[in-house]
């Protein structure tokens, strides 16, 4: 190719993938903020909720864990389903079933209610997020892939930047007609996801063709280049062919699992415990001041979230950049348990957060190197819904650690977790890695 044919080319993969970014990134962004919104929100009833309706920390911990049940079980079938009727139509059904699911606990009265419930919310919520990595995978190229799941997945610690002190703030001054703020902090953060439901089904198109707002020759790049990169990536090729039963069988994909069974223990429990966690670190805050506080951790995280993220594409690497976050949050956890300072904990604490959610977006780049078409769709959800059983032991273990040995044993028992996901995460097949950087190389050089 020319040097004119190389910058016209230039061009258009540029024109194209900031179209991509401007029309599906912010869309998608929103939605999962809403999801972990209405997902950590019960972190935050159990501050008044708990002591309410009698809930232990054992019990509480218990109730935390009953959401990955539903989840664990309906995730595979969930993303098959998207798989068969299309992102557009399943999305909208995840997003309009959890917010009806979460609108109905401000009418629990006890704690079978709340069992109900919680089971109820992991059925509606499963595939939701495996299913929007692999709706990602067919709009990105690899090398841009990371970048766009970073920013997807900034909606994580966006989520508590933004839901903490509203939480807080809605159980602390709204009581209307003689209910409790956590009933009516339920029913107004459900709202949001049903009307998103709504929109998706008007805003997300299921395949290149159907996109409107991309010109004639930007389908046809998009196309061709994702083509390419199956063409080049034989692994992907045979992956093509797997069955669901094969896919389940593939080395790798319960190697990954076990890299995010590490994450999600420590994501999930200080996604839910971190309100009571800081309430005991100081118990002369407010609920509105323990919303705000909790905003620090997570507004860093989001800030290197995005730019590990970028650094991961720059170098066009996964495995290392994973491995180093996992490691971080390890340090992190031996500075909250080697200190017994307010103040150096909570900057410990930060460290942590920052370890446990920098990593998400470049260990999301990873599966869909190996795998594509229906197996990447039943892969990313296997992944997901067996390392999400990590919040189901993690809620219940934690919630009989806190109540017998103190915040203390929770971290050992989560820093244990970190170190190992760090040595699995080096041993990922580092030739199979390395394609995403070869096959960039090879675009280069043509």
């Amino acid at each position: 190719m020319n040097k004119i044919g190389i910058l016209m080319d230039s061009d258009l993969e540029k024109r194209t993938v900031s179209r991509i970014k401007k029309h599906i990134l912010p869309f998608m962004l929103i939605l999962y903020i809403i999801c972990y919104i209405d997902r950590s929100n019960f972190s935050y009833a159990a501050l008044t909720m708990n002591k309410e309706l009698g809930i232990s920390s054992a019990a509480f911990g218990l109730l935390s864990s009953l959401f990955f049940i539903g989840y664990v079980i309906f995730e595979v079938p969930s993303n098959v389903m998207l798989h068969k009727v299309g992102a557009r139509k399943w999305i909208c059904r995840i997003l309009v079933s959890w917010g009806i699911v979460s609108f109905i606990t401000m009418f629990a009265d006890n704690f079978v209610h709340l069992v109900a419930i919680r089971i109820l919310l992991g059925i509606a919520e499963a595939g939701f997020f495996p299913g929007i990595v692999y709706y990602l995978s067919y709009w990105f190229p690899e090398k841009e892939r990371a970048k766009a799941i970073s920013f997807f997945m900034l909606a994580i610690p966006i989520s508590s930047v933004i839901g903490s002190p509203i939480s807080t703030w809605v159980m602390q001054n709204v009581q209307w007609m003689g209910l409790s703020g956590w009933r009516w902090m339920f029913c107004i953060e459900a709202i949001p996801a049903i009307v998103a439901g709504v929109v998706t089904i008007f805003y997300l198109v299921d395949d290149i063709d159907k996109a409107k707002w991309l010109q004639s020759d930007e389908k046809a790049w998009l196309k061709a280049e994702l083509q390419r990169e199956i063409d080049a990536n034989k692994d992907k090729m045979k992956s093509e062919q797997m069955s669901i039963k094969d896919t389940f069988k593939y080395p790798i994909i319960w190697q990954l699992t076990f890299v995010y069974f590490c994450y999600v223990l420590g994501g999930n429990v200080l996604m839910l415990w971190l309100p009571q966690i800081v309430k005991g670190l100081a118990q002369s805050l407010s609920l509105t001041s323990i919303g705000v506080f909790i905003t620090i951790p997570y507004t860093i995280a989001a800030i290197t979230m995005y730019i590990w993220g970028r650094h991961s594409d720059i170098h066009n690497e996964r495995r290392w950049h994973t491995a180093i976050m996992l490691l971080i949050s390890t340090g992190g956890f031996i500075m909250i348990l080697a200190s017994s300072n307010v103040i150096l904990r909570f900057v410990a604490l930060i460290i942590t957060i920052l370890g446990l959610y920098g990593g998400y977006p470049c260990f999301w780049a990873m599966p869909t190197v190996f795998l594509a078409e229906e197996a990447a769709a039943v892969g990313l959800a296997i992944i997901n819904a067996f390392a999400s059983f990590g919040g189901f032991i993690s809620n219940n273990v934690v919630g009989i650690l806190m109540g017998r040995y103190g915040v203390n044993s929770v971290f050992i028992f989560l820093m244990i977790f970190s170190i190992l996901g760090f040595f699995v995460t080096i041993k990922l097949p580092k030739e199979k890695v390395k394609s995403i950087r070869s096959n960039v190389n090879d675009r280069q050089g043509a």
